[in-house]
């Protein structure tokens, strides 16, 4: 644990055991407000701005936060040290803060002038990613309904009755479940028309998924998995699965190859588009999976699961390298666009950075107080989308990959948070 006075005696700043950063009106001896939380290992330190405006909180997660105090939450995160950071200080003009960690280095910070950071409060439900064309639109399911935002405007364009959403190709419609009806909504002309009408199920469609070329849709209906065919309008495969439930499909970059999975299964199983046969089963899992994932070359998938482990499967040989995790289940994926990172998203409400060629964690941050429902790469890298089961959808501003790797210390710091 660790406290701060503001200069002016009125205002105390804590880190607490439970991870929370909050502060305090000394005279009443009251709460003012919860700050928020910090990741999982808490805080070392804590200072405040000469001004009263700041709070800088240094941690077990090599990053440094910095908290609005008339504003409760994150106004920006420093990352940069590669260890434990354990002293933060403000330099007398307030416009610099130093910072020293277990990796030996003191590093000094020019402060933020704007926020890096914007949440979208409130929406328990899950995010379905970006389209393909800019400025980018954000789809997120909530409450029965889905959205779709304009990132850079941050104004929302369309609030629909639905659910189990998909973006088409193209970035200029998407495919979503309103009661038994498969609906297609086109952005260009904003309208909606009747795709299907599947079948009563016992478990409702699961998985929706679209091929990349947009010509096939593919859901899952209890044990079998529905092939339509946009083109024509027609049901081109029924496949079935020898599982209760499959609710998670995924098409290759080339649209010839299908994955399917179920979270009550440890098996994933690899489907030829060509001939509709399966081509492989994939085990090693010894929970459910609940996240599987085509890398852009096609080449690899990727699954996680509840055994708390990332596969990375070698599809011309059926092998598979493993990434361990410590934080509970793994509840969702993606590979960035250039296939050489791996955003996976945890139980406890971080999201992971792999990399692909050392399969060493790159960094974690945090998305969220609560369950990581989902991780979404912007079609040209520059953002990652992260929604968790507290009510927060995040859209973090993506850096090169040499920025991640070397982890630079600057004022743009790498995974920046963002939310209108």
């Amino acid at each position: 644990m660790a406290l701060s006075f503001a200069l002016d005696g009125k205002r105390l700043i804590t880190l607490g055991l439970d991870h929370t950063v909050r502060l305090w009106d000394t005279r009443a001896q009251k709460e003012i407000s919860l700050l928020g939380l910090l990741e999982k290992g808490g805080g070392f330190n804590v200072a405040v701005s000469p001004d009263g405006l700041w709070a800088a909180t240094s941690g077990f997660d090599h990053m440094v936060k910095i908290w609005d105090l008339d504003s409760p939450g994150v106004f920006s995160t420093l990352r940069g040290h590669v260890g434990r950071v354990v002293g933060v200080a403000f330099h007398p003009d307030g416009e610099t803060l130093a910072t020293t960690g277990l990796d030996g280095v003191v590093r000094f910070w020019d402060l933020p002038k704007q926020p890096d950071d914007w949440t979208l409060d409130g929406v328990y439900g899950v995010c379905f990613g970006f389209s393909e064309k800019r400025p980018l639109l954000l789809g997120i399911e909530s409450e029965g309904h889905i959205d779709i935002w304009n990132v850079s405007t941050q104004d929302r364009i369309l609030h629909v009755e639905g659910k189990n959403a998909v973006w088409l190709p193209g970035g200029e419609g998407i495919v979503f479940l309103r009661d038994q009806a498969l609906i297609e909504w086109d952005r260009a002309h904003q309208n909606e028309h009747l795709l299907s009408t599947p079948r009563e199920t016992l478990n409702g469609i699961k998985g929706l998924a679209c091929s990349p070329d947009g010509r096939m849709l593919a859901w899952g209906e209890d044990d079998q998995i529905h092939v339509w065919d946009r083109t024509r309008g027609q049901e081109i495969a029924r496949l079935s699965t020898g599982e209760q439930i499959t609710d998670h499909i995924t098409f290759s970059p080339d649209s010839m190859t299908m994955a399917t999975c179920g979270s009550a299964s440890n098996v994933v199983r690899v489907w030829s588009v060509a001939s509709w046969q399966m081509t492989r089963e994939l085990r090693g899992h010894h929970l459910g999976i609940f996240a599987i994932a085509f890398s852009p070359d096609g080449r690899t998938l990727a699954s996680a699961g509840a055994d708390q482990t990332t596969r990375l499967w070698h599809l011309a040989s059926g092998t598979a390298t493993v990434l361990q995790s410590d934080e509970g289940a793994l509840q969702t994926l993606a590979f960035s666009p250039d296939g050489r990172t791996l955003a996976v998203g945890t139980f406890e409400g971080s999201v992971k950075l792999w990399s692909i060629a050392t399969q060493q964690q790159v960094t974690t941050f945090a998305a969220g107080a609560s369950v990581v429902q989902s991780v979404r790469f912007a079609p040209d890298g520059s953002a990652l989308a992260s929604s968790s089961m507290d009510g927060k959808v995040s859209v973090w501003r993506a850096p090169t990959w040499n920025e991640i790797h070397a982890g630079t210390a600057s004022e743009h710091a790498p995974f920046t948070r963002s939310s209108p």
